[in-house]
């Protein structure tokens, strides 16, 4: 945090010692046909019932969404591993539990991290393989049984081979999805062990990788070069015949920068860039927002003419909640952004806790189905629940209507 402003702990604490009355209810939640997705109007009622059914509703449906996917991976006996997907949903599990401290959303990542032996997936420079780093830098800082002084030793190896043999940005995380992997794993590690090196290579590459994948007039970023232009050397275009902005892959550098700068030790020097740039991508995301509170696969393509996908959705949600909670972003332009968003995300979890219209793992815009779920859909929900519920405790979410290389698929 910069010189000043609070810790995202400090504010965290503050909260929970002093729950302080909102007035959102998450009530009459249903999703329609053809992709739409609505919200019925809240019950009327006092502010301080309101206080408690909003934070108890928010909690209750991520306790449906996580308790879900636990149960299946221990029913369907899924291998838990070091994957990015895997990752993504144990790092959602931390934020809730960050939010709420209840036990066992920690003890589910705890699980899955000596699972895992607390070391990065297999390519030890590949930044999905090094994704869950962030899981294990969570549980370091949360501390309590289970945890060993020596946790962080295979995650600052990993670095420490790059560190020692850096490359460009453009050669290692050529892909957009990268810069949620691995940065702010780099700079969480910077932080817990004072050593800078990490924050500063992780700082060149980042920006090496904007300089490539960027487009400033759009304000968002193309997935990888390939988004950019074919080998042909023509330019690939949507369905529509708009520029091909992957949401999911925008989802996961706006949330990405987000948590590096949460991440960020305070005195990097290029942290007013960081920002910048979230403040930039964060306005042209609002702007794109569907009425029913999501967004599309393709970004720049009429909502009207193609299904929600949550995963980016939730993506957005959970940054830009964070950007409102950290002092970034206005609140009177961005909560009703965040409050359609939840909501919208609300109404696409089924009673079993089954959040639909994940996109399943792409490179690119593509076919949305409610039926899809998938492990990382749920983690990123998880993720913008954790921030909501943030904004609920702050008494920020207010009520009223809502205003409106080789890599892996991501």
């Amino acid at each position: 945090m910069r010189p000043g402003r609070r810790s995202r702990k400090a504010r965290r604490a503050a909260r929970i010692a002093c729950v302080i009355p909102v007035v959102l209810v998450w009530a009459g939640l249903a999703v329609h046909d053809a992709g739409t997705v609505a919200a019925a109007p809240c019950r009327p009622t006092s502010g301080e019932q309101v206080a408690r059914d909003t934070l108890s509703g928010t909690e209750e449906i991520l306790s449906r969404v996580f308790s879900r996917e636990v149960v299946r991976l221990k029913r369907d006996g899924v291998r838990l591993e070091a994957d990015w997907k895997q990752a993504v949903f144990m790092l959602g599990a931390m934020r809730v539990f960050e939010a709420t401290s209840r036990g066992e959303y920690r003890d589910a990542a705890l699980e899955w991290a000596d699972a895992t032996g607390w070391a990065p997936g297999p390519r030890s420079r590949h930044a999905d393989d090094q994704s869950p780093i962030q899981v294990y830098l969570a549980l370091v800082e949360a501390g309590g049984p289970g945890v060993s002084d020596d946790a962080l030793e295979a995650a600052r190896a990993s670095f420490d081979a790059m560190v020692a043999d850096p490359a460009s940005g453009r050669e290692e995380w050529s892909w957009c999805d990268a810069l949620f992997m691995a940065p702010p794993a780099m700079a969480g590690l910077s932080r817990v062990s004072g050593a800078s090196e990490y924050a500063e290579l992780m700082d060149r590459m980042w920006w090496d990788t904007h300089e490539l994948l960027y487009d400033p007039e759009e304000r968002l970023y193309y997935r990888d070069e390939r988004a950019k232009t074919s080998m042909d050397g023509s330019v690939p275009r949507s369905f529509r015949g708009n520029k091909l902005m992957w949401a999911r892959g925008n989802g996961w550098v706006l949330a990405g920068t987000a948590a590096v700068l949460a991440q960020m030790p305070a005195d990097l020097e290029t942290r007013p860039r960081y920002e910048r740039l979230f403040v930039e991508m964060a306005g042209r995301v609002a702007e794109l927002q569907g009425e029913g509170g999501l967004w599309g696969s393709s970004l720049l393509d009429p909502m009207d003419r193609q299904p929600p996908e949550s995963s980016a959705s939730a993506l957005f949600c959970a940054a830009l909640a964070w950007g409102v909670g950290d002092g970034l972003l206005d609140g009177d332009a961005y909560l009703p952004v965040v409050r359609s968003a939840w909501e919208g995300l609300a109404a696409a979890v089924d009673e079993d806790g089954r959040l639909g219209w994940v996109q399943r793992p792409a490179r690119r815009p593509g076919t949305v189905l409610e039926s899809e779920s998938w492990i990382y859909g749920s983690g990123a929900f998880l993720m913008a629940g954790a921030e909501v519920l943030e904004l609920e405790r702050s008494g920020l979410l207010t009520g009223g209507p809502s205003t409106r290389g080789e890599e892996e698929e991501d």
